[in-house]
C-alpha cells in the first residue's frame, strides 16, 4: 500500500492529516522539517503534502528535489496562505500542485482517498 507524507512543523494541522489517514487505514507519515526528507521518507511514498507555512517553506527547492529524487512517482502538493502568491508561484514552478491552506483544508481527505483509488 502506498504511503502519504505531510512535511509540516504545525504539529496541530499535521496530526488532523494523520487521522483522517488512519480512518482510511492509510500509512501517514509526519516529517517536520525539509531535513528530514532526506532521512525519513519512505520509499513507497506516492503523495507528498507540504505545508508552506512551516519550515519547509525556505528549503522548498530542496525538499521538493529530494522528494522527486527518491519517489519520482509520488504526487507533491503545496499549500500556503492565499495572499503569498509568490511562495505558491515559486512551488509550482518547482512542480508543485498548489493550494491555498482553505482549499487544501477541504481537499485533504479526497487527496487521501484518491491515493487509495490508486493502489
Amino acid at each position: 500500500m502506498p504511503t502519504a507524507v505531510v512535511i509540516s512543523s504545525e504539529m496541530f494541522f499535521a496530526m488532523r492529516i494523520a487521522a483522517a489517514a488512519k480512518t482510511l487505514g492509510l500509512p501517514l507519515v509526519i516529517l517536520r522539517s525539509a531535513a528530514e526528507v532526506a532521512t525519513k521518507l519512505p520509499a513507497d511514498c506516492r503523495l507528498a503534502m507540504i505545508d508552506l507555512g512551516s519550515s519547509a517553506a525556505a528549503d522548498l527547492m530542496a525538499v521538493v528535489t529530494g522528494i522527486q529524487q527518491a519517489t519520482p512517482h509520488a504526487k507533491i502538493i503545496a499549500f500556503g496562505p492565499h495572499v503569498d502568491h509568490e511562495l505558491l508561484e515559486k512551488a509550482t514552478a518547482a512542480g508543485c500542485v498548489t493550494m491555498s491552506n482553505g482549499e487544501f483544508n477541504q481537499r485533504y481527505v479526497n487527496l487521501l482517498q484518491g491515493l487509495l483509488s490508486e493502489s
